[in-house]
C-alpha cells in the first residue's frame, strides 16, 4: 500500500483550541468544475478512508502559520485499485462548531514560495517488492553483499538495492524471439551511510519455481539511486538439506548441508547517468574464433569478484499521471524488471576445460558429463550496439549431453569446447521519483546447452606445485574452481567482446592424466590435491613448467 499525505498550509484559524470536531478529508466520487462548482452542486464523496485532523495553526503568534497534514493512504490506494480520481475534500466534520473555521493558502497564492502550496506526498513500491521483507530484519544467511557508488567513485547512501531471479535455466532456454521475460525480486535492501549493502532471502525454498532441474538459480543485483542503475549478475544452487531446509550454495557439488559453501557473492555497483536508448545496431565483422585465448585472470570463487559498473542505464520519461501535478515519489523502486529476447545470437562455442602436458610420457584428456555447470559471462549495455557491451557477471548453465573428447599425449596444451546458445534480451527496469522513470538496458547471455565438441591449442601455463606421480598412475580431479577465461567464449563478432567462461572440477567436469612414465603433476595455483589448484601441467621435473 501507498503512504500519503496531504499538506495545506493555513495561514489563519479562529482559535489555537485543538478540541474542536476537525477537519474531515474525504474522497470525492463524482465529476466536477471549479469554475462552476457552488453549495448547491457540490461532488458527491464518500466517507471510505476518511481522515479528521483537530490541528490549527495561524491564529496568533503563539501558534504560527504552519502545515496540517492528513495520512490519506487508504484514499490513494483506491485510487491505486481503479477508483476514478477526482480529488478530495476538506471541510469541517461539524460545519456549525466555530472551533473548526479555517483559511488555506491554495495553489494559486502568489507568494515566490512554492513550499506554501498544498502538497500531496505518496511513496509507493511495487507490489511484489512490498512483500518482501527488508534485508535489514532478516537474520538468513547473506546472498550477495557489496558497495554502490557513484560514477565519480563516492558511496552512494541511501539506494534502493534488489536482488531478481532470472526464469528457470529450462524456460529461458525455450523462449523465442519476441518473447517476454519476467524477472522475480526476491530480496531487497537500502545502502547504508558507507553506500553498503546486504541482501538476504527471507527463504530459499521460495526460489523453487526459479530453480533448473538441477537447482541452478540465476539471480541479478540491480541497485538504483534516482536516475542511476547498477547491475550484476551471479548464480547460485538451492540445495535442500531436510524437507524443510534449503541453502543457496555457491557450488553445484554439494550433497549435504555439512559441505554446502554459503560463501556471499560480493560486488561493488557503480551508478551511471541514464541517458535514452538508442536503436539496436550490430555488425557482421568477422573474428576468427579459433584464434588462441590465454587466461587473463584466475580467482577462488568467480562469484566474488569486483563487478564491473553497467553501461549508462538508458532512460525513458513516461508521462506523469494528471491525476494532481503534486503527487511525488521517493527514490524507491516503483517497478520491477521485465523484457523480451530481442534475438536469438545462435550456438557459440565455449570452453569447457583444458590440460596441458609439457612432457612426454603422458597422456591427458578432459570429461565434460551430463550435468556438468559453467558459469558463462554476461554481457550489457546501453544501446546494445556492436562494440558497446562490458561484462556483467556470469549466469551457470548444465550440460544436457555427455561429451567424451580425444585424449592427447607429449608436449600438448589443449582447449575443450562445446557450445552453448547465447541470446540478445532488452531489459526494463522501472525507477522512482517524479514522472516514474523507465530505465532500459541489453544483456547478452546464455540461454541452454547445445551441444557439439571440437578442441583447440592452448598456451602452457607457468605451474610449480608439483607432486611425484609414479608409471602406471592415474591422476584426476573433481573438485575445485578452475581458471575463468575472460574471453572463453566467442561473441566478439556480434557484441565486439567474448565473454568469460568457467567451469569448475566436478564429478561431471573431470581432467584425466595417465602417466606411462614416472613424472610430475603440476598445479599452477597450488599443490595438486590442495584447495586451489587451478589449472594442471604434467613436467618433468619437480621444478615444474615456466613460460
Amino acid at each position: 500500500m501507498p503512504e500519503a499525505s496531504i499538506a495545506p498550509a493555513p495561514y489563519w484559524s479562529s482559535t489555537c483550541s485543538t478540541s474542536g470536531s476537525g477537519i474531515r478529508v474525504r474522497r470525492v466520487t463524482s465529476d466536477w468544475d471549479s469554475s462552476a462548482v457552488t453549495w448547491d452542486t457540490v461532488p458527491t464523496v464518500t466517507g471510505s478512508g476518511e481522515v479528521v485532523n483537530t490541528g490549527a495553526h495561524g491564529y496568533s503568534s503563539s501558534c504560527p502559520a504552519a502545515y496540517s497534514h492528513w495520512d490519506i493512504d487508504a484514499i490513494v490506494q483506491a485510487w491505486a485499485d481503479g477508483a476514478p480520481n477526482y480529488g478530495i475534500q476538506l471541510r469541517a466534520v461539524d460545519e456549525t462548531d466555530s472551533l473548526t473555521w479555517r483559511r488555506y493558502r491554495s495553489a494559486n497564492y502568489v507568494s515566490g514560495d512554492d513550499a506554501v502550496e498544498p502538497h500531496l506526498t505518496i511513496t509507493y513500491e511495487d507490489s511484489e517488492l512490498a512483500g518482501i521483507t527488508d534485508s535489514a530484519n532478516l537474520t538468513t544467511p547473506v546472498i550477495s553483499s557489496g558497495t554502490v557508488k557513484d560514477a565519480d567513485g563516492n558511496v552512494a547512501a541511501g539506494a534502493d538495492v534488489v536482488l531478481y531471479a532470472w526464469p528457470d535455466n529450462e524456460s529461458d532456454d525455450a523462449l523465442e524471439e519476441g518473447d517476454s521475460v519476467k524477472l522475480q525480486p526476491v530480496a531487497k535492501a537500502v545502502s547504508d551511510s558507507s553506500g553498503g549493502y546486504v541482501l538476504r532471502v527471507a527463504s530459499a525454498s521460495s526460489l523453487t519455481p526459479e530453480a533448473a532441474a538441477d537447482g541452478t538459480v540465476n539471480l541479478e543485483t540491480v541497485a538504483y539511486s534516482g536516475s542511476h542503475q547498477a547491475l550484476f549478475n551471479f548464480p547460485r544452487t538451492l540445495v535442500t538439506s531436510s524437507s524443510t531446509t534449503a541453502y543457496l550454495a555457491a557450488t553445484t557439488d554439494s550433497a549435504t548441508a555439512t559441505s554446502i559453501d554459503t560463501t556471499p557473492a560480493t560486488a561493488d555497483l557503480v551508478l551511471d547517468n541514464a541517458p535514452t536508448v538508442t536503436a539496436d545496431s550490430g555488425s557482421t565483422e568477422a573474428v576468427d574464433e579459433e584464434s588462441t585465448s590465454t587466461p587473463t585472470s584466475v580467482t577462488d570463487d568467480p562469484d566474488s569478484a569486483t563487478a564491473s559498473a553497467a553501461d549508462d542505464a538508458a532512460a525513458a520519461e513516461s508521462a506523469a499521471s494528471d491525476t494532481t501535478d503534486d503527487t511525488t515519489a521517493d527514490a524507491g523502486v516503483t517497478k520491477g524488471c521485465s523484457g523480451s529476447l530481442k534475438k536469438k545470437l545462435g550456438e557459440r562455442w565455449v570452453i569447457a576445460g583444458q590440460t596441458y602436458s609439457a612432457t612426454t610420457g603422458v597422456k591427458h584428456t578432459f570429461e565434460y558429463s551430463r550435468g556438468a555447470d559453467s558459469s558463462l559471462g554476461v554481457g550489457v549495455s546501453t544501446s546494445g550496439a556492436y562494440g558497446s557491451f562490458t561484462g556483467s557477471g556470469s549466469v551457470s548453465k548444465s550440460s544436457s549431453i555427455t561429451m567424451d573428447y580425444p585424449e592427447y599425449a607429449n608436449h600438448k596444451g589443449v582447449y575443450y569446447k562445446t557450445e552453448y546458445s547465447y541470446g540478445k534480451y532488452l531489459m526494463t527496469c522501472g525507477m522512482g521519483g517524479r514522472g516514474s522513470t523507465i530505465s532500459q538496458h541489453y544483456e547478452v547471455r546464455a540461454r541452454g546447452y547445445y551441444g557439439g565438441a571440437k578442441t583447440s591449442t592452448a598456451y602452457i601455463p607457468t605451474a610449480k606445485h608439483c607432486a611425484y606421480q609414479q608409471k602406471d598412475t592415474k591422476f584426476s580431479r573433481t573438485t575445485s574452481h578452475a581458471i575463468t577465461w575472460s574471453d572463453g567464449a566467442s561473441l566478439a563478432n556480434v557484441i565486439g567482446i567474448d565473454l568469460s567462461v568457467e567451469t569448475g572440477y566436478s564429478s561431471d567436469a573431470m581432467v584425466l592424466y595417465t602417466f606411462n612414465a614416472s613424472r610430475y603433476i603440476c598445479g599452477t595455483g597450488g599443490a595438486p590435491g590442495g584447495a586451489h589448484p587451478y589449472n594442471f601441467v604434467a613436467t618433468t621435473t619437480r621444478s615444474g613448467h615456466t613460460r
